[in-house]
């Protein structure tokens, strides 16, 4: 048969099916389970939840590093060595008495001051008198006894010294952890005052930390339990 007298093919045939295979081509998910796509998500969330951990773990653990660490070291005269002179003085001056309370002042404190022997003032109550004594006994254990003129009828806030665990230095520390240190820094003429008292409140012994900036009356607290 003539070439001349070939049927002629279509037009634009392999165009066709060129399109059509471009459309009908294999799609990376389409050849995976629903089972697979679902581990991959999973495989893929687990590890996003394990380097933000691991992120967070060293971003907490440099802001620790970087955050000072007060401590103030325990001397030979402390709240709890000097309280025996002032048991001894208070009962001297009437058997029954019962303690109430301990404070300290330090005027222009510093870190260095903080750690020096400090005056203590020790209250006491006589329930057969119905009043109250302080004790004052300095860090060179001079001891003064100064009753209070007025009658008390009734002290409920009285100490148990079996749950007094925590000493001054101890406290202090606490308080220098817990915001006082940086304020202690940044304060022109600063007062730092100690109290160890019974908590109605806490229902326990603390010792209550206080800092007053005199310049400024900016002051900060801080509460602790000293059992």
């Amino acid at each position: 048969m003539p070439e001349n007298n070939r049927p002629a093919r279509p037009q634009g045939g392999s165009e066709k099916i060129k399109k059509k295979k471009r459309k009908t081509g294999p799609f990376v998910f389409q050849s995976l389970k629903r089972r697979d796509i679902l581990i991959l998500v999973t495989f893929w969330l687990t590890s996003i939840c394990v380097v933000a951990l691991v992120l967070g773990f060293f971003m907490l653990r440099m802001s620790d590093l970087s955050r000072p660490v007060y401590k103030i070291t325990p001397g030979e005269v402390t709240a709890r060595s000097l309280y025996p002179l002032a048991e001894a003085a208070a009962r001297a001056w009437e058997s029954d008495v019962q303690f109430v309370n301990a404070s300290a002042t330090w005027n222009h404190a510093s870190m260095a001051a903080l750690e020096q022997p400090v005056e203590w003032v020790y209250r006491f109550y006589s329930p057969g008198l119905q009043r109250i004594l302080f004790v004052i006994v300095t860090p060179e254990q001079e001891v003064m006894v100064r009753p209070h003129l007025e009658k008390n009828r009734r002290e409920t806030r009285l100490v148990n010294l079996d749950s007094w665990r925590m000493d001054s230095p101890a406290a202090i520390t606490e308080w220098l952890n817990h915001g006082g240190g940086r304020w202690l820094q940044e304060s022109l003429n600063p007062v730092v005052s100690a109290q160890l008292s019974y908590s109605t409140a806490e229902n326990a012994l603390v010792w209550t930390i206080s800092g007053l900036n005199v310049e400024t009356g900016q002051s900060i607290d801080y509460v602790v339990k000293a059992e």
